[in-house]
């Protein structure tokens, strides 16, 4: 029996086309930085999950330092870019409306090996 041999296609020239195989290697290759995407709500004493504008979501990493941070728009996202994917805490600042006060709340994220990823509902109560 004769062992199968791995077609070979040639382009003008002779020349040996390898874009099939470099598009495989392109596509297997790791994301070195993960889009998050985040939203914040406040409960009020009329309604629950009111989009929560101008908090400040800070990224710590594993030994607590800012590894990025975002501040939420009028629609209560924030968006934190080229995070590495990893083990992180994402810290909420935001003024507590009954107090008056700066308050914080944070909330565990791992981050995975790809383009985009949510991060769940953060509810801030006031």
């Amino acid at each position: 029996m004769v062992p199968h041999r791995p077609r070979v296609i040639e382009a003008g020239g002779g020349k040996r086309v390898r874009r099939a195989l470099a598009g495989l290697v392109l596509m297997s290759a790791p994301l070195a930085a993960t889009d998050l995407r985040g939203r914040v709500v406040r409960n009020d004493p009329y309604r629950t999950g009111v989009p929560a504008e101008g908090v400040r979501a800070v990224l710590l990493d594993q030994n607590q330092r800012p590894a990025g941070n975002a501040v939420s728009g009028a629609d209560g996202f924030y968006y934190l870019y080229n995070v590495r994917p990893g083990i992180y805490q994402v810290e909420f600042r935001f003024v507590n409306l009954r107090t008056r006060q700066e308050a914080r709340k944070r909330i565990g994220v791992t981050v995975e090996n790809r383009q985009s990823q949510d991060i769940p509902l953060v509810t801030l109560e006031n």
